[in-house]
């Protein structure tokens, strides 16, 4: 999440908006948010019903968890742009992000 802070400006500047979804309860968000100064929008999907639908959860032992995830919609909403991964060690590049975004201005 910091990382995506780091790049909200650049993204903003090419006519993106973040808009992150955890799978935290909303009091934990409204503190992640806070702790760690982010100015994009953080949503709770706490049951994960939002996640379930987009298909990127996964078991780790009895627990259903996110898999980390980007995706980078035009104004059309078509998606550009996505990354999933199942390690949530594993996150997206910032500058490939970036990459990704500029690419689908074009």
């Amino acid at each position: 999440m910091d990382e995506l802070q780091r790049i909200q400006p650049q993204l903003g500047a090419l006519g993106y908006q973040i808009l992150a979804v955890s799978g935290d309860l909303p009091e934990q968000v409204t503190k992640l948010v806070t702790k760690r100064n982010l100015t994009y929008t953080v949503l709770s999907d706490e049951n994960l019903m939002v996640t379930r639908q987009f298909g990127i959860v996964f078991r780790q032992g009895r627990w259903l968890l996110p898999a980390p995830a980007v995706f980078v919609v035009d104004t059309d909403r078509r998606i550009r742009f996505h990354y999933v991964h199942p390690d949530y060690q594993v996150r997206l590049d910032p500058e490939l992000l970036l990459a990704a975004a500029k690419a689908g201005r074009q």
